[in-house]
């Protein structure tokens, strides 16, 4: 074989080279035998280019607190002659930080010495923020179903503790965790991601109203957060039933109307007004015992809304008043 010869293949082999690290849209680079310098880097804007020889690269491209840990495969892989291969972060071209899997491979020499390196890095961000979303829904469901039965303990608890009569301790409890069941779907998503005040009311109510001509609902269109969902479906299931055994709906024409409304509050926040009034049912007075569903609609509807509920004793019919910030 000739010397031209030699020098046409050693050519086509380049071109072939050259054409295989242009098509791939993976970085592509070159490093010194012992890694200390980067004599080429093409980082296909996912990271910064390096066109000529730096020593800077460690900082340019590698966050303090990883440097070590990589320096370390890296030293391992010059020791043994074999194969760098990680996954890391790295400083991405916008500036932002990014997770790249990256893998090298040493060139040798005739006489089996380290000439330099080749690698390549592919751009793993996107599952990387897969994953850590992936682990911060499992996270909130495993919260949310200690959350449920929590809430499901201390409904038996509250509704059988003082009962007097068993069987209606007994469907008040189922009606509890059925209502509990259909908040939990606000919660998790089901009714969608940010719910209208009319669809938790209306889903609340349905199963309760007489009719629907005696349950009016007024108010704008305002979303909620899946938790303040929740909190309010679980109230308003309780003011229904309540309605429906003691209050207007117990009565042949009894009435019920929800109004809710978006105010600024005196820093300019927005602010949730909802009001629960009945009219038309027997004479009101307050209870001499305040029960679980009393608690429940004071205390936990406040406490989730951050805010201030009152129930309202009137003679004429209980009213449930609401002030709380709205997010």
């Amino acid at each position: 074989m000739t010397a031209s010869s030699i020098a046409a293949r050693l050519r086509e082999s380049e071109a072939r080279f050259r054409a295989l690290t242009t098509a791939t849209s993976d970085v592509v680079y070159r490093m010194s035998p012992d890694w200390r310098e980067m004599r080429q880097l093409d980082g296909r804007g996912f990271i910064v280019d390096t066109d000529s020889p730096s020593i800077a690269w460690i900082d340019e491209y590698l966050l303090p607190e990883d440097q070590a840990a990589i320096l370390a495969v890296i030293q391992e892989a010059v020791d043994s002659k074999g194969v760098f291969q990680l996954e890391h972060r790295v400083r991405r071209a916008d500036g932002s930080v990014g997770w790249t899997f990256s893998r090298a491979v040493p060139i040798l020499d005739a006489s089996g010495e380290i000439m330099e390196w080749f690698g390549a890095a592919t751009d793993v961000s996107a599952r990387h923020e897969a994953e850590e979303h992936l682990r911060l829904v499992v996270n909130a469901l495993n919260h949310r179903v200690k959350n449920n039965l929590a809430t499901v303990q201390a409904i038996a608890a509250q509704t059988f503790r003082n009962a007097d009569d068993l069987v209606q301790a007994e469907a008040a409890f189922v009606g509890r965790i059925e209502a509990l069941a259909l908040a939990t779907d606000f919660l998790t998503g089901a009714k969608g991601p940010h719910p209208s005040m009319r669809l938790v009311l209306e889903e609340a109510v349905r199963s309760h109203r007489p009719t629907p001509e005696r349950c009016r609902l007024a108010g704008p269109d305002i979303n909620l957060l899946p938790k303040t969902a929740q909190a309010v479906s679980l109230a308003i299931h309780e003011l229904a039933t309540n309605a429906l055994k003691h209050g207007a709906w117990s009565a042949p024409h009894g009435e019920v109307a929800v109004d809710w409304s978006s105010v600024r509050g005196d820093r300019g926040e927005r602010r949730l007004r909802l009001t629960w009034s009945e009219r038309g049912g027997p004479p009101v007075s307050p209870p001499v015992r305040r029960g679980f569903g009393s608690r429940l609609i004071e205390q936990g509807l406040a406490q989730e809304l951050k805010g201030q509920v009152r129930l309202v004793f009137d003679p004429t019919g209980l009213a449930c008043l609401v002030d709380a910030p709205l997010a």
